[in-house]
């Protein structure tokens, strides 16, 4: 497995993967068979924290689009954590995520959860659904 992922498989489904450092060409094809050794277990939720990320490049936002991709299609879910400023400015520039995709943390990321499972639907950020 590639130097700067660790992988956490959880026993309701969910996969939460650490990006740490760099993902660029240099190290993306190695990053991309980590990343596919999981999808192989098809983990229904993916939790990518990239809070240890510091770099992207285009190599590294096609994996996650790939990654996206096949959740999409499994009906699976996609969640990014904690990202570093400088990576959530090109996912921004690039206007590739929706905002439902990113959260600041875990925590953030169970309360839309919970929320979603409401009988009147998810919360806006004012409590509202």
């Amino acid at each position: 497995m590639a130097d700067n992922i660790l992988v956490e498989r959880r026993p309701d489904g969910t996969a939460a993967i650490i990006l740490i450092g760099r993902l660029d060409a240099e190290n993306a094809g190695l990053v991309e068979q980590a990343l596919d050794a999981v999808m192989d277990k098809r983990p229904w939720r993916v939790i990518l924290d990239l809070g240890r990320l510091n770099y992207i490049a285009s190599a590294g936002i096609r994996i996650i689009l790939k990654l996206r991709q096949l959740q999409l299609a499994r009906n699976g879910k996609l969640f990014m954590l904690e990202m570093q400023p400088q990576v959530k400015r090109v996912f921004e520039l690039m206007q590739l995520l929706r905002v439902q995709e990113m959260f600041d943390s875990e925590a953030d990321l169970d309360a839309y959860l919970d929320s979603v499972q409401q009988p009147d639907g998810p919360l806006d950020s004012n409590g509202r659904g």
